[in-house]
């Protein structure tokens, strides 16, 4: 199996008949094709390029062995492969596997066939095909691609930089990027420009206070919501959003489901559960129920036309005591 982060220096020693890019984050999986598309001397709107939808293995089979008129190389692409419906794997299944690994075996090198997925399971039992690793990254990875594309671009950037960049943007690659090459073109990377330019949403800073409260940093907590408030965040606005954070942590510390199924309940990109997981992990069950009690206590007192700022704080208080 290849890492994302290693792919574009494998590719450049060595010829891959069949690949899987697998993963759940769409801009990796994109980045890897881009990858594949040169190593192979293509772009994707090459008509050397055949992408193929839900495609059957006799498809698959036609299309890599139709000579390219267009050059050295056929890539075909297949996006939404399935042997079959059901986990159950059949007669029917197993020829078909059997059928796809003898036309990647078989490989000359005028083809490179390339499987696009979410789920890698699929394809146990293909012989010939590499697996690519394209799930999304986690805070060193990210930092470390950050890094190798400043490199290329000729700029040295520090690591208190780097990491700043890979939490503002909640280690979203496809805003990595973006964001990274906004600061290239700016022409300086420093605490400062990032503050400056990158963008921070509404999750990132509300990350931050449970971060700060998590952490019982309470004047650093207060410092923040006070700040929001004058940056023109509503009271209201962020003791929902803080509220939906613990209630969220409090789902991941009392049940065992895996990322995707998180993201799909909560209704959030895969990216950001790393970091209720992160908060989530300060805390003992009994703490987050505890404080789940308070906020419930706080929405009491705000329908009661409280002054929000003073129930805010108070509640702010009382989750930093946990």
């Amino acid at each position: 199996m290849i890492k994302f982060l290693q792919l574009n220096a494998q590719l450049k020693t060595q010829s891959y008949p069949a690949l899987c890019l697998f993963g759940n984050d769409e801009w990796v999986k994109h980045r890897a094709l881009e990858y594949v598309f040169a190593s192979c001397g293509v772009t994707q709107d090459d008509f050397a390029v055949d992408t193929l939808d839900a495609p059957s293995v006799d498809d698959v089979q036609t299309s890599c062995l139709t000579q390219s008129i267009f050059g050295d190389k056929r890539v075909v692409v297949c996006e939404n492969f399935t042997f079959g419906k059901g986990n159950t794997e059949t007669n029917k299944t197993k020829e078909a596997k059997a059928q796809l690994s003898k036309l990647i075996e078989s490989c000359d090198g005028s083809f490179c066939l390339v499987f696009v997925t979410s789920e890698q399971n699929i394809f146990s039992g293909v012989r010939g095909l590499e697996f690519v690793d394209c799930n999304r990254l986690d805070s060193r990875s990210v930092e470390k691609w950050i890094v190798s594309y400043c490199k290329k671009a000729g700029v040295n950037i520090d690591p208190a930089c780097t990491s700043k960049i890979a939490t503002y943007c909640l280690n979203d690659m496809a805003r990595v990027a973006t964001e990274t090459q906004k600061l290239l073109d700016y022409g300086e990377i420093t605490l400062a420009t990032i503050d400056l330019l990158v963008h921070r949403d509404v999750e990132q800073n509300i990350f931050n206070l449970s971060k700060h409260i998590a952490n019982k940093n309470t004047a650093q907590a207060l410092e923040l919501y006070h700040e929001l408030e004058q940056n023109g965040e509503e009271a209201l606005g962020m003791f929902g959003l803080l509220y939906n954070a613990y209630r969220r942590m409090y789902y991941l510390k009392t049940t065992n489901y895996s990322n995707d199924e998180y993201a799909t309940y909560f209704g959030v990109k895969p990216n950001s559960l790393y970091f209720l997981k992160e908060t989530a992990d300060k805390y003992k069950p009994m703490q987050l129920k505890r404080a789940l009690d308070y906020f419930a206590k706080t929405d009491a007192l705000l329908r009661a036309h409280t002054h929000d700022d003073q129930a805010i704080e108070l509640l702010i208080m009382q989750l930093c005591a946990l």
